[in-house]
């Protein structure tokens, strides 16, 4: 594991490289940092990338290049790529802002889920971000478990699994493209003015069928 922090307020990450971080073991998650109630954390222009997490050899479900427990964090103009994305867990509050959440990895198993960002218990908020390319069994783009996300002028395309998927918990998706996923939405998730290829909603709440390209 590159970093791990427990208990801080007002951290400042700038222009940080977290690569290539590695945990092999029970409940090894975080491989690029771990958050445990960690308050006022501000991410900007950071790249995570290529980090892994392991158990009996296998990519673990939950297993996150960034895995937070009841934190508090502004993430901006970051990329999360070529890992296993975020897991954000507990309590408090994420802001997801100007980045990209690209090609990360969960368990290919039926209990992967959440390829780009797995929501458990967190209110979540992405903004003008681009989802795309993740992979898990469900939920690649997004999976919500428990608490609360929004996402809003986002693009969120060519996700294996679902683009966005609501387990439990509320999920709500505004002006936003859902394109190319292997199902663009799965479960009860609130779209307005999105346009969505699988048709979900059309002409519904400003909803539509139209190539972005």
């Amino acid at each position: 594991r590159i970093m791990y922090i427990h208990n801080l307020t007002n951290d400042v990450m700038r222009s940080m490289q977290i690569r290539n971080g590695y945990v092999d073991q029970g409940y090894g998650w975080g491989a690029g940092a771990y958050l445990y109630q960690a308050a006022g954390v501000e991410m900007s222009e950071c790249r995570v990338m290529t980090n892994r997490a392991y158990q009996a050899g296998a990519t673990v479900e939950g297993a996150a290049g960034i895995y937070a427990w009841s934190s508090s964090v502004t993430m901006s103009n970051c990329l999360v790529q070529a890992g296993a994305g975020l897991n954000l867990a507990g309590t408090g509050a994420w802001t997801i802002v100007d980045s990209i959440i690209a090609g990360n990895t969960m368990s290919p198993g039926s209990s992967g889920r959440g390829g780009g960002i797995y929501v458990d218990g967190v209110v979540c908020n992405i903004r003008n971000s681009v989802l795309a390319a993740n992979h898990s069994y469900a939920g690649a783009g997004v999976y919500v478990n428990a608490g609360t996300c929004t996402v809003g002028n986002a693009t969120i395309v060519n996700n294996d699994g679902s683009g966005v998927y609501r387990g439990a918990g509320s999920l709500v998706v505004s002006n936003s493209i859902l394109w190319g996923n292997g199902d663009d939405v799965t479960g009860a998730v609130a779209l307005a003015y999105c346009s969505v290829e699988d048709g979900d909603t059309n002409g519904i709440n400003g909803c539509i069928i139209a190539d972005p390209l």
